[in-house]
């Protein structure tokens, strides 16, 4: 089954009224952002979605798989995940907030691709990834933080100067 001018296929339906779904205003187009994510998790074996990243057909999953976890922490007024929801999207390896362990290293893996392509650290402030994370600003805020000794993780220091960030 496969979704058509934003609709649900009758397949798709009863697949997810079989597991629980309980429809509402939201849940057509939540369902469709949730085969979205299905078929990128099926494809990937993750939900680590760049938040700009949309699939071949124009679709926005980056941005609904962020507003997934904004729904659960009960910032929008107007709706909320149902337990059925939270319950679809953890057995596809939801991941609901990234440690700030983890966000450190995404943007390390990314400074080194750059290194290793660059040979430099070279950026604007304003450069971003081509999936749109902010590097310039993380590698401008490492330095800053090193030179103001804010950088105390020794083990972070070392991984930074292996791939330039020191230099001038």
């Amino acid at each position: 089954g496969t979704i058509t001018s934003g609709r649900l296929t009758e397949e798709r339906i009863a697949d997810l009224e079989k597991v629980g779904m309980v429809w509402g205003i939201y849940d057509d187009v939540w369902a469709r952002g949730y085969v979205k994510a299905k078929a990128y998790f099926e494809t990937h074996g993750d939900l680590k979605v760049p938040i700009r990243m949309k699939t071949e057909d124009s679709y926005a999953l980056g941005r609904w798989i962020g507003n997934q976890r904004i729904a659960r922490s009960g910032k929008f007024k107007h709706r909320a995940l149902t337990q059925e929801q939270i319950r679809l999207l953890d057995a596809i390896g939801m991941i609901w907030g990234r440690s700030r362990e983890e966000r450190w290293n995404e943007f390390y893996s990314a400074a080194q691709a750059y290194y290793l392509k660059n040979g430099n650290l070279k950026m604007s402030p304003q450069y971003k990834t081509q999936d749109g994370a902010c590097l310039g600003m993380w590698v401008y805020d490492q330095r800053r933080n090193w030179k103001s000794g804010k950088l105390s993780d020794l083990e972070r220091c070392e991984k930074l100067a292996k791939i330039g960030m020191f230099e001038s």
